[in-house]
């Protein structure tokens, strides 16, 4: 008997809805998909900005190490040190 107005709602739930995602609905997935790229960029550039920090200062202290025993080998071999006076004086180096 009362099937009319159950109907009547379902008609304008249906009407707002498909109005919603034809306007505002479109407009915040857009919104949503922009944020989400925003901010997966944001991640991928931290990420990758750290490795390449780790990576820089990695390899700069490798090479720091290899010039200072280089440096002492040469010192060592000008001054001819004994071997117990360079493994004394290279345990950091070494």
């Amino acid at each position: 008997m009362f099937d009319w107005i159950s109907d009547a709602i379902d008609w304008i739930g249906d009407g707002i809805s498909s109005l919603w995602d034809s306007t505002i609905g479109g407009a915040v997935d857009a919104i949503s998909d922009a944020v989400w790229d925003i901010m997966f960029e944001w991640l991928f550039n931290k990420v990758y900005g750290a490795v390449w920090f780790c990576q820089y200062h990695l390899t700069h202290f490798i090479r720091t190490r290899i010039m200072q025993r280089e440096r002492y080998d040469h010192s060592r071999a000008f001054f001819e040190l004994p071997e117990a006076d360079h493994r004394w004086r290279c345990r950091f180096f070494c």
